[in-house]
């Protein structure tokens, strides 16, 4: 997509120039138009005018469409740097504050759910893709930004302490421990 935006905008410079260069000197100075236009009479001002004008209609409307193609591109997909930063956001908010490890998902959709807020405005949520490689070890990538990255998690005891949960009836209550996260973000494939 990128490309044909680029190409778009070539061509809207091809138009621009055509339509200010003056006719009758490209006319003469054009190699393929010399000995075809030999025999004709030069075009009227008013037929140069008009052209000119049809030349710069075009180059702005090809102007307007690759811009519009750039943009597009750039909404669709993401960067290196744009998911680099929305990694290293996300590595920074599991940080921030003691956990509740769930046994039955490890920090999978804690993970992922920190990515797709750190990702809000830097590109398409529906492009970016957290994968749990291993127990402690997830691969995030998106559409355009290359290998992606690795954000590999260890835990240790928090000193907050955790949760207590009331036993029911005559049982003792349950603790369940919570834990201060360390992160490292690596670039490529876990």
């Amino acid at each position: 997509m990128t490309v044909m935006a680029v190409g778009l905008l070539i061509a809207a410079a091809l138009f621009a120039v055509l339509g200010l260069v003056n006719q009758s000197w490209l006319q003469r100075h054009w190699p393929g138009r010399r000995s075809a236009s030999s025999g004709r009479p030069e075009p009227t001002a008013s037929a140069s005018g008009w052209r000119r004008v049809l030349f710069l209609i075009l180059a702005v409307t090809l102007a307007y469409q690759g811009v519009k193609g750039l943009r597009l591109a750039d909404e669709t997909s993401w960067s290196a740097d744009e998911l680099r930063r929305t990694v290293d956001q996300a590595a920074s908010a599991l940080e921030r504050e003691p956990h509740i490890s769930d046994p039955q998902d490890d920090y999978g959709s804690l993970v992922e759910s920190e990515v797709m807020k750190a990702g809000e405005g830097s590109g398409p949520l529906t492009a970016l893709d957290v994968t749990s490689v291993d127990k402690d070890s997830y691969a995030v990538t998106a559409t355009g930004a290359g290998d992606g990255f690795c954000l590999r998690i260890s835990e240790s005891p928090s000193d907050e302490g955790g949760l207590i949960v009331p036993g029911a009836g005559d049982q003792s209550p349950t603790h369940v421990p919570a834990y201060d996260l360390k992160t490292k973000v690596t670039s490529g494939r876990c």
